[in-house]
């Protein structure tokens, strides 16, 4: 039986992806025997793919999911977790920022029972006021795509039709936020290059996890915030008719995402798989 899975969503990697997957198999064979890493190259338009298919030729514990198109990093991750054979499931980027040493810790707490869920925080300025705003509009520490479980926690709401929303939303709202255990853990810059993240790519799985987990209080939270800084700022006119403009500009992007739910698409789609089986 498969110890452990890895969930490794690609994008746009082929400089360094083979660098980290060394390091995460070396680090991991430490462990565990029997394990797998998954790479889902979520429609990179580099090499990257290549680089899975020789890393799965060398290594049997490197398993290749192509998807069709850049989904996304969460549609990635639900792609990996649904493939997955392992007790035990990790989630890792895949610029090296995650430390396999580090991660291993992670998936220690979970292995010997201490907690059903662990996410690594990194200790760094950015992710420190992201928590403010997490403990603002969550009364609780927002987790990260750096997570250690066991299956029989994601795996029931996996199969459903409910899992849009990004990992930390998902938690949340499965399980008792008190029951996800933060480890803190020291983040590393990125082996090469920069973040492929943009706006719109940034705003779209806000916008899922708006739709899927936010209740009233997480959004008048959100009105509130946005009217006090705009009739501060622009008065009290002004401010009022930039709020209605934000308003309604939500409104519309809110059931944009409500109609891509009701049409009832496929999350992904998976185009070629390495090695073939």
């Amino acid at each position: 039986m498969t110890q452990l899975s890895v969930i490794l969503p690609v994008y746009q990697s082929e400089k360094f992806l083979s660098l980290v997957l060394k390091r995460i198999i070396q680090e991991v064979s430490k462990h565990f025997t029997y394990f797998e890493i998954i790479c889902v190259d979520d429609g990179s338009r580099d090499r990257s793919w290549s680089v899975i298919q020789e890393l799965s030729s060398q290594y049997p514990q490197v398993v290749g999911l192509r998807l069709s198109r850049n989904f996304g990093q969460w549609p990635a991750t639900v792609c990996g977790l649904q493939t997955s054979k392992g007790a035990v499931l990790l989630t890792m980027d895949d610029d090296g920022q995650c430390d396999p040493e580090q991660a291993m810790k992670l998936v220690e707490l979970v292995v010997t029972g201490h907690h059903d869920v662990v996410c690594g925080m990194k200790k760094d300025l950015k992710s420190a006021s992201w928590e403010f705003f997490s403990r603002l509009f969550f009364s609780k520490r927002h987790t990260s795509s750096f997570v250690a479980l066991r299956r029989e926690v994601i795996f029931s709401a996996l199969n459903q039709s409910c899992f849009r929303m990004g990992l930390d939303a998902h938690l949340k709202w499965a399980l008792d936020p008190n029951k996800i255990h933060h480890e803190y853990v020291t983040g590393h810059a990125r082996v090469c290059g920069r973040s492929s993240y943009n706006l719109i790519s940034r705003a779209k799985p806000v916008l899922e996890n708006l739709v899927n987990y936010f209740g009233y209080r997480e959004i008048l939270t959100i009105i509130a915030i946005f009217w006090a800084v705009s009739v501060g700022l622009l008065g009290f006119l002004n401010g009022a008719i930039l709020v209605l403009g934000f308003l309604m500009l939500g409104s519309i992007l809110y059931l944009s995402v409500v109609l891509a739910e009701l049409r009832g698409r496929p999350y992904y789609w998976v185009i070629e798989k390495c090695p073939k089986v």
